[in-house]
């Protein structure tokens, strides 16, 4: 067995919860509540929640025009025309007088699209008083804009169905643990702030990756701790995966071997741990 040290006694990963709600976006017809943001010492967004909609189309388009204007949204949806095509024009469609275009269309793609298909409207001399399109909330999306950053010990979010909208409830990590604070189903969901901070942990876990490759280890987790106010500044784990795209591959790093418990002044304190293969 092979040992490798990786705990650094230097700068608790110290966690508060703000009491305002979740921000949100400009409003375009109606909001819903978001997941609320985890965020580092110095103010870095690390996980966050996007509204989605869907887009659907009533069966209103010729097929010379569908295709013309799928043309013109395939670069902002990034969909199939040919699949689309066949099922706009299908006989099981047809009885449904409509057809849900995409299903993740957050509200900057809203605007860009409703732009896109009110210009070709017009442009082509369609009846304005007809209605083509349509935007139905569909629910949330939790998006992780560091990839596997912080990893495995903020943890991740499974999607679950509430109501006829998708909300995110967390799974492992700080996502879980915090879940009835972050949630959406809240009435009041909060941000949660670490005391992590952002540039040492990505040098940290950087310094992990390639030390795992230098010791042979399976695992190299390690701690930087401030001495005197015993905050962890930052936690990682040489094992990564990003939360966005779990496979197979990662079940091995989903769990970190330090356990989390919190403190009633929202102190997070954790257990020692090692390196080991």
């Amino acid at each position: 067995m092979k040992i490798g040290l990786a705990i650094i006694l230097s700068m608790g990963l110290f966690l508060s919860i703000s009491s305002g709600a979740t921000k949100h976006l400009e409003k375009i017809d109606k909001s819903i509540p978001l997941r609320a943001k985890i965020i580092t010492d110095d103010n870095v967004t690390v996980a966050y929640s996007h509204e989605m909609s869907k887009l659907i189309f009533l069966n209103k388009f010729t097929k010379d025009e569908f295709s013309a204007l799928i043309d013109k949204l395939s670069p902002v949806l990034h969909i199939n025309k040919k699949e689309q095509i066949q099922k706009y024009f299908s006989e099981s469609y047809k009885h449904l007088n409509y057809q849900i275009i995409s299903y993740g269309v957050t509200k900057e793609k809203k605007r860009k699209i409703k732009k896109i298909i009110d210009t070709f409207i017009q442009d082509n001399g369609l009846n304005l008083k007809k209605k083509y399109y349509q935007f139905e909330l569909s629910g949330e999306r939790r998006v992780y804009p560091y990839n596997n950053f912080l990893t495995p010990v903020i943890g991740y979010c499974h999607k679950l169905e509430n109501k006829g909208l998708t909300y995110t409830k967390g799974v492992k990590g700080l996502e879980n643990y915090y879940d009835s604070k972050l949630t959406s189903l809240n009435n009041k969901p909060r941000d949660v702030y670490l005391n992590i901070d952002f540039d040492l942990q990505q040098k940290l876990e950087d310094s992990l990756f390639f030390n795992k490759v230098d010791i042979d280890a399976d695992e190299i987790v390690s701690i930087i701790m401030n001495p005197k106010t015993f905050n962890i500044k930052a936690f990682a784990s040489s094992n990564r995966f990003n939360p966005k795209k779990i496979t197979r591959y990662d079940f091995n790093s989903l769990n970190i071997s330090a356990k989390l418990s919190t403190t009633k002044t929202s102190l997070l304190s954790l257990s020692t741990t090692f390196a080991f293969s």
